[in-house]
């Protein structure tokens, strides 16, 4: 199954951002009840685990609270926008086509969820999640910047 995303101009405290390629997704939190919920992540090979920022946690009608009462390993994560506290729990992961017709069987993965609370200038324009490695190693992808296309092949 493919699916397409696209580049977007995320404005993280960086003064050589350039714009990020970003897929759809949807993610289902066993361990938290019904918790589920669609965000955008940025694709990023950088990243080990697929992760929810603080802000994608809220967009999942979640408090960093629910995260820290979370059972199981806590990982300290330095990136880009600075330092946070995550919790590691078993998750869901669609991937979802642009066109909103696609959508992946789930990947099953142990993501990273922010503990911390959203920054204080509420960070609105940062990425809600990353998408690592821990699923993209299981898919072919391809990326044009000139042609502003992002493309996941999933082994379905």
């Amino acid at each position: 199954m493919r699916v397409t995303g696209h580049y977007r101009q995320l404005t993280v405290p960086n003064p050589y951002s350039q714009p990020a390629p970003c897929i759809a997704m949807v993610v289902s939190l066993p361990t938290l009840g019904s918790a589920a919920g669609y965000v955008e992540a940025v694709v990023d090979t950088g990243a080990e685990i697929t992760t929810l920022m603080p802000q994608g946690v809220r967009a999942l009608n979640l408090r960093h609270t629910d995260v820290q009462a979370l059972s199981g390993p806590v990982m300290n994560m330095v990136g880009v926008g600075g330092a946070a506290t995550f919790k590691l729990t078993p998750a869901q992961v669609y991937l979802i086509d642009s066109s909103g017709q696609g959508v992946t069987s789930p990947f099953a993965v142990e993501i990273a969820l922010a503990a911390s609370p959203p920054p204080p200038d509420d960070g609105a324009s940062a990425p809600l999640a990353l998408l690592g490695r821990d699923i993209l190693n299981r898919c072919d992808h391809s990326f044009s910047f000139r042609n502003g296309t992002v493309a996941i092949d999933s082994p379905e």
